[in-house]
């Protein structure tokens, strides 16, 4: 099984690599899928706020929250 290959990289590191990257591309598919679950709760929620909102006032406030919370 560990065989050397012409460069002097045995096989198990490749195939650590391939691992790694593997592990790398699920991780970062997974948090763009978390992003966008949240975004879309978010959206849902404020549609829900403007639906039950009345007055101008709490449409503002919850304006004034989300400009906060966007900003890093």
């Amino acid at each position: 099984m560990i065989s050397l290959n012409n460069d002097g990289c045995s096989t198990i590191t490749i195939i650590i690599i391939i691992v790694i990257i593997i592990i790398i591309i699920v991780v970062v598919i997974v948090v763009i899928i978390i992003i966008i679950v949240i975004v879309i709760i978010i959206i849902i929620i404020i549609i829900i706020i403007i639906r039950t909102a009345t007055t101008t006032t709490t449409l503002i406030i919850i304006i004034i929250a989300i400009a906060l919370c966007s900003t890093p």
